[in-house]
């Protein structure tokens, strides 16, 4: 019986691993398709974010993002596009910090800890290129 919980377990370890970076395996044209099917006006944040990431313009992205959003004046999308120029912007903490402190005003849990999660990420990775750059080892940090 262990035996079958430690491999359901690793399964879904895999699953989960699996899951991150789908977006690579499409095409910017499959993105678009998702744009015009889009029926919500998450939907549609949701296809012109994915969009960003291909490589399109990230401004004229960002300022459709946030023309939805301000369109539906709601709090969550307002929150969703906030999500996603942070994203899209990787290397500007101001944006992470603008998504952090709009979710702690509009107490948005999920969108605090999306937030959170982006500044540690930043914070690693800038830690570790320091280090790199520097000459010191991983594991002195």
């Amino acid at each position: 019986m262990k035996g079958l919980l430690a491999i359901i377990l690793a399964l879904a370890a895999l699953t989960g691993k699996c899951q991150l970076g789908w977006e690579d395996f499409y095409s910017e044209k499959d993105f678009r398709t998702m744009l015009q099917q889009a029926k919500t006006p998450a939907e549609r944040i949701y296809a012109l974010g994915f969009l960003g990431r291909k490589g399109l313009s990230k401004d004229s992205i960002m300022r459709e993002i946030y023309s939805v959003a301000d369109k539906a004046n709601d709090g969550k999308l307002r929150a969703s596009a906030l999500w996603w120029d942070a994203q899209l912007h990787d290397d500007d903490t101001t944006r992470m910090n603008k998504l952090f402190q709009f979710a702690i005003q509009q107490k948005f849990i999920s969108f605090q800890i999306a937030a959170d999660l982006l500044l540690a990420d930043y914070y690693i990775h800038q830690s570790i290129e320091q280090s790199i750059f520097y000459g010191k080892s991983a594991d002195s940090l």
